[in-house]
């Protein structure tokens, strides 16, 4: 796992998928790194399976800078990170239930998930987890747009709980051009958010680059290049 998330590293905002569910036998990644060469590398990965079921990875890590490992003669790999798969399950209304306006366009879908922490001084720690998603589709005077919330709770053996919240609101002005705004907040020891824009440009059969600027607790600014595409 520590050399997967090194190789990674050529590529993270924390992934936010919303509730809609992905075709069946559909595949869709997404490569992610944020700050500088120790900065945060991510993947992030959907499955579509059989009765609108969600199968997915999600992982990421810092990691050393490629030349220092190169010196070392890739023996110094220091890493911490986290390996997370999940099923996302639609959470359907029941027939005939009464709806309310305000909440018609909107849908639902609960997340089970199971992972691993890698820590800094070498220790691992498995960790379960619940999480909710909700989300709409919208059609605005600039294009098709989009909103979701998430929301994820997670703890371990040793009562190590996490907590975590997304927040996106993004819009298509053009069929390969789109526009969002994002906010990520996680408590666990302390409380760390961020927030900020990113572009999503698409390069036809190639996927989408995406290029995000963001505003963090600790008062610095972190960029975010990444890619992805559905296969």
């Amino acid at each position: 796992m520590r050399v997967l998330l090194l190789l990674l590293a050529l590529l993270a905002t924390p992934a936010t998928a919303g509730p809609w569910p992905r075709a069946k036998g559909d595949v869709y990644a997404l490569l992610s790194h944020q700050g500088g060469r120790e900065g945060w590398t991510g993947a992030y990965f959907e499955w579509g399976g059989a009765r609108n079921l969600t199968f997915g990875l999600d992982l990421g890590g810092h990691v050393v800078g490629l030349p220092r490992l190169m010196r070392t003669g890739y023996s110094d790999i220091a890493v911490d990170g986290r390996v997370r798969s999940f099923l996302r399950v639609p959470v359907p209304l029941p027939e005939g239930a009464h709806v309310p306006n305000w909440f018609d366009p909107w849908l639902a879908a609960v997340e089970l998930s199971l992972g691993r922490d890698y820590l800094e001084d070498s220790t691992q720690a498995d960790r379960v987890g619940v999480g909710l998603t909700i989300g709409r589709g919208f059609d605005g005077p600039m294009g098709e747009g989009w909103i979701t919330l998430d929301l994820h709770g997670s703890t371990t053996r040793e009562d190590r709980t996490r907590e975590q919240a997304g927040f996106v609101v993004g819009i298509k002005p053009r069929e390969n051009l789109a526009v969002e705004l994002a906010a990520f907040g996680e408590r666990e020891d302390d409380t760390h958010y961020q927030y900020g824009p990113t572009i999503q440009y698409g390069f036809g059969a190639f996927g989408e680059g995406r290029l995000g600027v963001a505003r963090a607790s600790d008062g610095g600014t972190r960029w975010t290049l990444g890619w992805s595409r559905t296969f």
